[in-house]
């Protein structure tokens, strides 16, 4: 999951997220606790966040790789 350059920092998604795993400073950021339920996705009215992987994103974050390393970054 990763958030585009559409984030204009409403919160919406930061509210939503059941893992905490959203904040917003200025802009959103996703943490590790991400585990891609893409419940945020539904509930972002700007469709800023995605999923998958930017490259190059500074805030993107892949959680199925975290996941799959044993939770190390």
């Amino acid at each position: 999951m990763y958030v585009n350059n559409n984030c204009v920092g409403c919160s919406q998604c930061m509210v939503f997220c059941k893992y905490e795993a959203i904040s917003v400073f200025g802009k959103a950021t996703i943490s590790e606790k991400c585990v891609n339920c893409r419940f945020c996705v539904s509930y972002c009215p700007m469709k800023a966040i995605e999923t998958g992987n930017a490259a190059g994103a500074s805030n993107a974050v892949n959680a199925t790789e975290t996941a799959s390393n044993g939770g190390m970054s």
